[in-house]
């Protein structure tokens, strides 16, 4: 028994030794030891789970996170991947395969990740922060889709990957009892946790570029948008997610509404005070919270529970906040994917276009009901753009054509070309593109075309590694976007091999479509159909 308790003692202090011979990463309230990737011949530092906030549990469960209390001296390992944030069950369909699965969550969940560049001590980096969509209610900070060493290798930059509350823990609100928004102050605080540990970290202070997709897309506009984040970050990337999408904001009365049906449903009786509803749900798991969110009847294209007009974040609603001339004015890279409705479409209408019917819609009727829910439900609309949209889709298959730029138009591109308008309007500096390139290791069916979030695994280079499906010109692509990416981030102004990326004007709107290998210019991305969702939107507020 001695002779296999002191064998037991040698293998632990191996491991420590292992784990402690790695780099490390000193911080304002940790040292973190972390492991070595090797891409393509360069090294990169990889450190997991680095705390940013005090663990959002006991009397910081339903508040704001603070700075992490543990001293300089706190030992982590570095070496593991955190849990993800507690979420909604993943709503994607049997068929389409998720980067990675979310299994292990936890409430103690705000941690970010790093990847560096092995370099010389003293050579400072440019640092990128992703912010991860989801719909607010799903994702994580380390799906495969964004492991960042690729990024850091090949295009010499500091990628940081950020975690934050999500679904009931972090967006229930009730009015004048519970504050909401949760999930977008953590990602202030990370983003304060970041500046503050910047030259710790191998960069600058406020020289970092935020970038995010769907959600988080429209939070990196939120933060272009937030008084408090304007000196945090210096350039942004929002990719297909705007702060100005129907999906993005939700009125205070709703959401007090929906966060109080929620908690009666689970027992707590109103009417309520802060103690009587605090005291009521703290016994109550993550796991009951997000099955009663999940209850909660809402529209096809809409959220259960989103961030709401706060007025502390939030001083107003986005579009106002814009054009009164309250946001951070930079360079700013906006886009969308080609077929950004398709997804959208085939969770909203799951029978319609069940994915056993490949996308075929034979049914006229069905198809018209399909296009009058789209429409609000508004005949004079339907109409319109079922004459608009017949002009534009002429294919033998543009019934499901027409679903997907319909959708795609409401949710993603008509929000993200307006707030692209506005804010070149207010002087700031857009360049805009249209993704419209599937690779052959896209994992949705082919039918889809080049559906949201296409372009994720293109940015963080996943394309490029080795055991990737990928082609040639695939990879000639990732590189084109990753190179674009990035020399946004170095010197404020996207370009590849000496070729730049022209500005979004009003009077042009140009635009980048990228795709085939290659990129060329195009003029007014969705011009028309845009002009009839505007005139809804104006007449319909």
């Amino acid at each position: 028994m001695i002779r296999i308790a002191r064998l037991l003692l040698l293998l632990g202090s191996l491991v420590l030794l292992a784990v402690a011979q790695g780099p490390q990463l000193q911080t304002t309230n940790s040292i973190v030891t972390g492991a070595e990737h090797d891409v393509n011949g360069k090294k990169v530092e990889v450190f997991y789970g680095v705390p940013y906030a005090k663990p959002p549990i006991g009397m910081y469960r339903f508040g704001l996170a603070g700075m992490p209390s543990t001293k300089p001296s706190h030992q982590i390992d570095g070496t593991v991947k955190p849990p993800a944030c507690w979420q909604l069950n993943s709503t994607d369909l049997d068929g389409l395969r998720e980067p990675i699965p979310v299994t292990e969550m936890s409430e103690d969940c705000l941690y970010l990740n790093i990847w560096r560049p092995k370099t010389t001590p003293g050579i400072k980096k440019k640092i990128m922060v992703w912010i991860h969509g989801g719909g607010f209610m799903t994702g994580s900070a380390v799906l495969d889709a964004y492991e960042g060493s690729e990024l850091a290798a090949r295009e010499d930059v500091i990628l940081i990957t950020i975690a934050y509350r999500l679904a009931a823990l972090g967006f229930m609100y009730v009015d004048g009892l519970m504050q909401g928004n949760f999930g977008l102050f953590d990602q202030f605080i990370a983003l304060t946790w970041i500046n503050m540990n910047a030259g710790n970290i191998g960069g600058t202070k406020g020289d970092i570029t935020i970038f995010g997709q769907g959600a988080g897309a429209a939070s990196v506009g939120f933060h272009l948008l937030f008084q408090t984040s304007k000196s945090l970050f210096s350039t942004a990337i929002m990719q297909s997610g705007s702060p100005f999408a129907p999906w993005a904001t939700m009125g205070k009365t709703k959401a007090t509404a929906r966060t109080t049906q929620m908690v009666e449903s689970l027992g707590c009786k109103g009417p309520f005070d802060v103690m009587k509803l605090y005291n009521c749900l703290r016994p109550l798991s993550a796991q009951e919270l997000n099955d009663a969110l999940a209850q909660i009847k809402h529209d096809r294209f809409e959220l259960p529970i989103a961030p709401i007009i706060d007025r502390f974040l939030f001083r107003n609603d986005p579009r106002d906040t814009l054009k009164n001339g309250a946001a951070k004015l930079t360079s700013v890279i906006i886009g969308v994917n080609k077929n950004e409705g398709i997804l959208a479409g085939v969770s909203g209408f799951k029978e319609e276009l069940a994915l056993e019917k490949k996308g075929k819609l034979s049914k006229k009727k069905e198809f018209r009901t399909m296009i009058l829910s789209i429409a609000h439900n508004d005949t004079t609309l339907q109409t319109k753009l079922m004459k608009q949209y017949h002009r534009e889709h002429v294919m033998k298959n543009r019934r499901l054509e027409i679903v997907d730029a319909s959708i795609g138009d409401l949710l993603y591109k008509c929000p993200m070309l307006d707030f692209a308008r506005e804010y070149t309007k207010q002087g700031g500096k857009v360049y805009m593109y249209s993704f419209e390139e599937r690779f052959k290791s896209n994992p949705s069916p082919e039918w889809m075309g080049v559906p949201h979030g296409s372009e994720v695994e293109v940015a963080f280079g996943a394309t490029m590694k080795d055991n990737s499906a990928s082609s040639s010109d695939d990879k000639a692509s990732t590189q084109m976007l990753m190179a674009l990416w990035t020399s946004l981030a170095k010197t404020g102004k996207p370009s590849f091999l000496g070729i730049g990326w022209p500005l979004f004007t009003l009077q042009d709107e140009e635009y980048l479509e990228i795709g085939g290998g290659g990129m060329s210019t195009e003029n007014h991305l969705r011009q028309k159909t845009c002009a009839l969702w505007h005139a809804f939107e104006e007449s319909n507020p």
